[in-house]
């Protein structure tokens, strides 16, 4: 089961979707800014070990840096109050309950990369190319027929 909902931030309006994947463990499915390669959405996703994260484009999976001022702004999942935004000891993205003292990392909520994406360095012959393009453009499309209904 998928659920969506809208998150406002200062500058963007943020969709993202709840759903659960196979560990049975829920993930949210956080967007960033639009692609510059593709004028795309951008998939957050937990990028390298320790949790560092990326914004992909959903296109092609290019991943590139996530600045703290596109992080998305969450509600405590405990007693719904905001969290704070900030870098912890690693500067990895975290957020902080200033109600209920509940923290936790962004990746720790976030698909990895591998589980959204393959391998950045595929070239565009590669065997299964337009398959994959045409997976993603599905759920670009299904991404944005959501966001209309919302």
């Amino acid at each position: 089961m998928t659920s969506a909902c809208l998150l406002r931030h200062p500058a963007v309006a943020y969709l993202f979707l709840v759903r659960p994947f196979p560990n049975s463990h829920m993930s949210l499915l956080l967007y960033g800014s639009t692609s510059r390669c593709h004028n795309a959405p951008s998939l957050i996703v937990w990028s390298h070990e320790g949790g560092h994260v990326t914004q992909n484009c959903m296109i092609c999976g290019k991943p590139r840096k996530l600045p703290l001022s596109l992080v998305p702004e969450l509600k405590c999942p405990a007693c719904a109050a905001p969290l704070e935004i900030f870098k912890d000891e690693r500067s990895n993205y975290s957020y902080r309950c200033l109600q209920c003292k509940n923290t936790f990392k962004l990746a720790s909520v976030i698909p990895h990369w591998s589980d959204e994406f393959e391998y950045h360095g595929f070239r565009p012959d590669d065997q299964g190319h337009a398959e994959r393009l045409k997976k993603l453009e599905e759920r670009i499309r299904a991404i944005l027929n959501q966001t209309h209904q919302a």
